[in-house]
């Protein structure tokens, strides 16, 4: 009798356990986008005030990019100096210019404005307003050098 006992707690821990894990497998299916930059350093003037960089949308997750509707999801960046720290997280916001739905992938420009002369780490991201940034959910997104003159 108690080896049956052990055995269906056994079992059903490991239930839990599986259903535990698909779980989070599909949540995390929510932010499966990597945003790839086409260099990985650009050189602007700082007689400019805003940078435009294009960028590849691959959208891998159970979700449409868009800026418009309800999902209300943009390009953005994390700025960081040469040395790796964080200037200012919160950036602006540059709308998709169309909907990028599950599966495919679309080239982009991504708005940065705001430099001052200097060398950056700009950290690509896509966030989706009111819920969260995609890179802090495991999205693959690009580093890029910018070099202001």
């Amino acid at each position: 009798m108690r080896v049956r006992w052990r055995l269906a707690i056994g079992g059903a821990v490991v239930l839990v356990y599986i259903c535990s894990m698909i779980f989070i497998s599909l949540a995390q299916q929510d932010y499966a986008v990597s945003v790839t930059a086409g260099q990985s350093e650009y050189q602007f003037s700082a007689a400019d005030a805003e940078y435009i960089i294009p960028v590849s949308v691959d959208n891998r997750a159970n979700r449409m990019l868009t800026s418009t509707d309800d999902q209300r999801c943009f390009l953005s960046y994390h700025l960081y100096d040469e040395k790796g720290t964080l200037l200012e997280y919160d950036n602006i916001r540059t709308e998709f210019t169309n909907r990028i739905f599950s599966g495919e992938t679309a080239q982009q420009e991504i708005r940065i404005s705001g430099l001052e002369s200097g060398v950056y780490e700009v950290s690509l991201d896509v966030v989706k307003e009111g819920e969260a940034w995609f890179s802090e959910k495991g999205a693959d997104c690009d580093t890029v050098r910018i070099i202001v003159r």
